[in-house]
């Protein structure tokens, strides 16, 4: 414990000092023959440390007492004669969580998956706390996002929590519900649920942070493994917190991961990820959050005075919370507050633009990290050195151009454009691509980020598993928002698609039509999306011989094709891309990817009014892949709108209902249906299935409020 503290005081950037070791080392004999517990305020007294001291050595002292069961005896002894049984079962309880943890962590690293699966200790909180520096906190609050970072400054209370969420955070998980915290990007969810993890472990449990993103897989076998040594470490009465970060980014983790869910009541599940990302976990073909999640309550995170996101997820409870301008002040205020003690800025040019973006980006849709970087933005303008503030994309400009000198094929803001572009479809860009396109030594490149990284410098990217991407999701966007009139995305896509190989494309793909934007036709941020000619220059590829794709990564481009009309919608187009289905589709092996497919494909014949295409599309998911109930709901739908065809209609839809007792597409579907044919009283039975499976279901309501006069017959 001694060597530990010796070890640790080298890194505190403030002064303390070191305690005598015999002093030390005689405490426990001291606390012994006094019968007194051992406190920082007692080895004050004594004189054998100052209170700064005390407080960081008391901490090594006890973890290692701890693991000898005559101090403990002792101490329950001590305990128990003052009539502190609580505090004396707490002891006990502490001294189990820690052996549990000890253990743990073996077994984790054992398993290879240390890197993934984060044990948060008391001691690690202690550390963590004590080892947190003022540029800690300045790289918090400059959206440093990663682990280490925000667990320091979290465990050391330097962040600025929504105290209401933290408290109903709490309440759900005393009350053993799963919790999913959801909200758009940049508004808090990962930093909430560490809040939650260190006020866990900091009330005597024990909490494993499991990040998924960017990492390796973790496999079944990993899984089942650390499921039951999950388990096994943990006290009897008592349960561990287990976190779950960027679910989607690891789905692959995520499934297998649920494949192998003890269905254990020791373990509490929290998770944190973004709305429209969430709807994708809750894919009805593949349902990620299916047994596991099942009776989860949700935090949702909203921006400044917007409404609560739509979901289409089970029928969770939900709880809405706003963010407050106040909040949001202290946050700015916080995070420029660096500028002034480096002399970069007066204090009156600080709080003025602080004031300046608050009121002049007050829209929902801006977030805490938009915010952040609008304010540094308007900083730069008022700097006595503009060049001293230096936002991520000329951070990175810099380093480059510092390292292999400005080249003349490219321009500056491509050196961040190729980064932020592909991870507007999360796809971090490999070295080796990134390379490959500015034709730069790629041994050179990654050597010269391990060194940085060796030498504790934070990079503008996140650099992991030979691959880069924005410190933050929002950061690519807001990149080409602030350059709009100078930065194209679709030129940057274009040109790296010619530089791809099959794997990154394959990757790209699956990525890119995964997106949830892109199967809707929303628009984004950073202006409009030209899906349809990355397909094209992937389909030119293929014709030309020079890329071969996978069954999954053809079906994946046909879907892209479809998809994309919802951004180039033409006559031209529409005649093309049958004829560009009908070559691709033939090829591609049977699999579900092929199933989605023709789904999507008779859905885009329906829309053009090719009805007998469309019919032929959904019968051959239908016939084939019985179980894949969309297509079936559509065809129900399809027939719904001929006439005369009302009793195929009602039959197919019935069928849905059949097999999924608890559809909600097809109920609608069929209720419409019943509508039509005059059949209210039946159209109101269904309308009010909706609203029991899914309340506040707009479709259901919106029925309701029609039928209104029907409700009672």
């Amino acid at each position: 414990a001694y060597d530990s503290y010796c070890e640790y005081r080298q890194y505190r950037k403030d002064e303390i000092g070191t305690p005598l070791e015999k002093h030390i080392l005689g405490y426990w004999e001291s606390c012994l023959k006094r019968d007194t517990v051992p406190s920082v305020t007692d080895m004050v007294s004594l004189k054998i440390a100052s209170k700064a001291e005390a407080e960081i050595m008391l901490a090594y002292l006890l973890e290692a007492w701890m693991e000898n069961p005559d101090f403990v005896e002792w101490l329950h002894d001590i305990l128990t004669q003052n009539k502190l049984d609580k505090l004396s079962e707490t002891l006990i309880s502490l001294q189990k969580n820690l052996e549990g943890v000890s253990g743990l962590a073996n077994q984790l690293k054992q398993q290879n998956i240390s890197d993934i699966a984060f044990v948060i200790s008391p001691k690690r909180i202690v550390d963590a706390k004590n080892s947190c520096t003022d540029l800690d906190v300045k790289r918090y609050y400059m959206v440093d996002n990663r682990f280490v970072t925000m667990f320091k400054v979290v465990s050391a209370e330097h962040n600025i929590p929504h105290m209401e969420i933290i408290k109903k955070v709490e309440n759900l998980v005393e009350g053993g519900h799963p919790v999913i915290i959801a909200g758009n990007g940049g508004l808090g969810k990962t930093s909430l649920m560490m809040h939650a993890a260190v006020q866990w472990t900091s009330s005597g449990g024990v909490a494993v942070w499991l990040s998924l993103s960017n990492k390796d897989i973790i496999t079944e076998q990993k899984a089942a493994a650390f499921f039951n040594h999950l388990i096994a470490s943990i006290p009897v009465g008592q349960r561990i917190l287990l976190c779950i970060e960027n679910p989607y980014e690891g789905k692959a983790s995520f499934s297998n991961l649920q494949k192998t869910w003890p269905n254990n009541d020791k373990i509490q599940l929290i998770m944190a990820e973004r709305a429209n990302r969430l709807t994708l976990l809750a894919d009805p073909d593949q349902d990620f959050l299916l047994y596991w999640f099942d009776d989860a309550q949700m935090i949702i995170l909203q921006g400044l005075g917007q409404s609560e996101p739509t979901l289409a997820l089970k029928d969770y409870i939900s709880y809405p919370f706003p963010e407050t301008q106040e909040r949001r002040k202290k946050i700015l205020e916080k995070c420029t507050l660096f500028l002034v003690g480096e002399g970069i800025v007066e204090e009156k040019d600080r709080l003025s633009s602080v004031q300046t973006v608050l009121s002049r980006y007050s829209k929902p849709t801006v977030s805490l990290v938009e915010l952040i970087y609008r304010t540094l933005f308007e900083l730069k303008k008022r700097a006595s050195k503009p060049g001293d503030i230096k936002l991520d994309w000329e951070e990175w400009e810099s380093f480059i151009e510092s390292e292999f000198g400005k080249g003349e094929i490219y321009t500056q803001k491509e050196l961040y454009g190729v980064i932020a572009a592909l991870k507007i479809f999360n796809t971090p860009i490999t070295i080796t691509l990134f390379c490959k396109y500015f034709e730069l030594k790629e041994r050179k490149l990654r050597g010269l980020l391990n060194e940085r990284l060796m030498a504790r410098h934070i990079e503008p990217v996140i650099f992991h598993n030979d691959t880069l991407q924005p410190k933050h999701d929002v950061i690519a966007e807001l990149f080409f928002l602030f350059h709009k009139e100078t930065v194209s995305i679709n030129f940057l896509m274009l040109n790296l698609l010619q530089c791809m190989d099959e794997n990154e494309i394959e990757l790209l793909l699956i990525n890119m039509v995964n997106k949830r934007e892109f199967q809707k036709g929303k628009k984004y941020n950073v202006g409009q999306i030209k899906y349809r000619d990355y397909m094209d220059e992937i389909y030119n590829r293929i014709t030309k011989n020079n890329l071969n794709l996978s069954n999954t990564g053809m079906a994946k481009l046909c879907l892209g094709y479809l998809w994309s009309r919802f951004q180039q919608n033409t006559f031209r187009n529409n005649v093309s891309l049958n004829s560009i289905l009908n070559k691709i589709a033939p090829e591609i092996d049977g699999s579900l990817d092929l199933a989605k497919l023709y789904t999507e494909w008779g859905i885009w014949a329906r829309d053009l009014g090719d009805n007998t295409l469309a019919e032929e599309k959904f019968r051959t998911v239908v016939d084939n892949y019985p179980k894949q109930l969309p297509a079936r709901t559509e065809l129900g739908k399809l027939l719904s709108k001929q006439k005369g065809r009302e009793k195929e209609a009602e039959e197919v839809l019935r069928e849905v209902i059949k097999i999924d007792s608890k559809n909600l597409h097809a109920r609608t579907v069929l209720a419409k249906l019943y509508e039509s044919c005059n059949r209210q009283i039946e159209a109101v039975i269904l309308y009010k299935e909706v609203c029991k499976y899914n309340p506040g279901n707009p479709f259901g309501e919106r029925g309701l409020e029609r039928l209104k006069k029907y409700i009672n017959a």
